[in-house]
């Protein structure tokens, strides 16, 4: 973790009310994860109120507290007089700014993620190869990457960090550029562009904008990626031009997706990656070696790391394997969320894993589509009719019943069930009838619900069968 010193703080925030003069080390949010030595910074929204938790921070061990000018009566009475305390009129900002003079002490390349889908994986997979090359390398942990998430990341990196990959999300016009002006990358990925957050945009050329404000923050002379197959590829023409960036549409050529992973030509050289199982996850993995080759790794030292990158977030086309007599079956659990286009895509990497076995989906509703969301659900039931599954079990109300109907469209002899929750979608599901589920929905459908269960059966992870 990073260590601020109190004149380092100052610097930024001004001079500190009271307090023993404590250097800090990291930076933390939240009370109940708090390390002892942290500075803890008391935001603020509608529903949370973080001066609440000082005194219990102090009790956890925090060094200094950023808070509220307005609080300043309450927090002088009620704080340990050792604990450095610093009033600022908005703590949000003061994370901010601390996090843009943490950016500003790194000498490190900086890589910058974005994209409608996969962008935690393409994260996770620069991660996990970075590591195998550099030893102090970091990256946002988790889903961390909102106006949060990404300052409280970059205060934590400490001076002496070798490599810094920040993802970054939106859900609304102007907050990627907000963010990269923060985290200011080198260079830069836009992993997919697609109808997310569609209550929130207008059309598929306004979600691209938003997408390619990552640039905001990039100087001149940096590499962005933006995934050859995705729309709007004219509109990242544009944004680099005006921005004097180096643009790269990029796109994997002859890809094998197999029950053993996937391979593909990287410079002349074959990666594989026992560890993924799509054709999607592959562009992704692509996109992340030339994300680090701009930033100088050798090509050589990508081409063995990217062996061993592994998804680090559960269920994002998570895989579990059981065996039942001769027979293997698979499970894959992408409920984590799901969009139109992450839905289909991930219906085809099933039938590209089983290219001939007998497959169910297990869909939960999607979610944030506005005026889009009966024609998304149609789509999704009909790309898992030309897939050829056996049969579609939904979950939820009106959306889940347009999603069978798009599969019954296109699929005279499948089985569909539709259930108002995902326990009662279990009760019509014998696992033992497929070589292969597929289970997916948006968060608030609550598919990892059927996920679990289904584990039950005697499902194994992946993960725990790599060697």
């Amino acid at each position: 973790m990073r260590v601020w010193s109190v004149a380092e703080i100052e610097s930024v925030l001004g001079n500190r009310t009271r307090g023993a003069g404590k250097e800090s080390v990291g930076v933390s949010t939240d009370s109940r994860t708090l390390a002892p030595g942290n500075v803890f910074v008391c935001l603020s929204g509608d529903s949370f109120d973080g001066h609440a938790y000082a005194a219990a921070a102090c009790e956890k061990g925090a060094t200094s507290i950023i808070a509220s000018r307005s609080r300043a009566a309450e927090l002088v009475e009620s704080l340990p007089k050792d604990v450095n305390l610093w009033l600022v009129d908005d703590t949000l900002q003061g994370l901010s700014r601390m996090a843009s003079h943490a950016r500003d002490t790194l000498k490190c390349p900086v890589l910058g993620v974005a994209g409608s889908n996969g962008k935690t994986s393409t994260k996770d997979m620069l991660a996990g190869i970075a590591k195998r090359v550099f030893k102090n390398s970091y990256a946002t942990s988790g889903n961390l990457n909102n106006h949060i998430g990404l300052p409280l990341t970059l205060t934590n990196i400490p001076v002496n960090a070798q490599m810094v990959i920040l993802e970054m999300g939106m859900n609304h016009t102007g907050e990627l550029a907000a963010l990269s002006k923060i985290a200011r990358p080198h260079h830069a990925i836009v992993t997919s562009v697609a109808l997310e957050h569609a209550e929130f945009f207008s059309s598929i050329e306004d979600i691209a904008r938003a997408e390619l404000e990552i640039v905001t923050g990039m100087q001149g002379g940096g590499l962005l990626l933006y995934h050859a197959d995705s729309p709007c590829t004219e509109i990242a023409v544009k944004v680099a031009k005006e921005h004097s960036l180096r643009l790269k549409l990029f796109k994997c050529e002859d890809v094998k997706v197999q029950s053993s992973g996937i391979e593909f030509d990287f410079n002349g050289k074959v990666i594989n990656n026992p560890n993924y199982f799509s054709r999607v996850m592959a562009e992704n993995l692509l996109g992340a070696i030339l994300l680090l080759e701009a930033a100088g790794v050798p090509a050589e030292d990508l081409a063995r790391a990217a062996a061993f990158a592994r998804p680090q977030a559960r269920r994002r086309f998570e895989v579990f394997r059981m065996q039942r007599g001769n027979n293997e079956i698979l499970l894959i659990d992408d409920s984590y969320n799901a969009n139109e286009a992450s839905f289909v895509a991930a219906i085809r990497a099933m039938r590209e894993i089983l290219p001939q076995g007998r497959l169910a989906l297990c869909a939960g509703e999607m979610a944030e589509l506005g005026a889009i969301g009966p024609d998304a659900h149609r789509s999704v039931g009909k790309a898992a009719a030309q897939m050829g599954f056996s049969a579609v079990f939904a979950s939820g109300t009106s959306d889940a019943q347009i999603l069978l109907d798009g599969y019954r469209a296109h699929s005279k002899e499948g089985k569909t069930i539709l259930a108002s929750e995902p326990s009662k979608l279990l009760e019509g599901l014998n696992p033992f009838e497929f070589d292969g589920i597929l289970v997916k929905g948006s968060r608030r459908a609550r598919m990892d619900l059927v996920s679990d269960a289904l584990k039950l059966n005697g499902f194994v992870s992946q993960a725990e069968n790599d060697v």
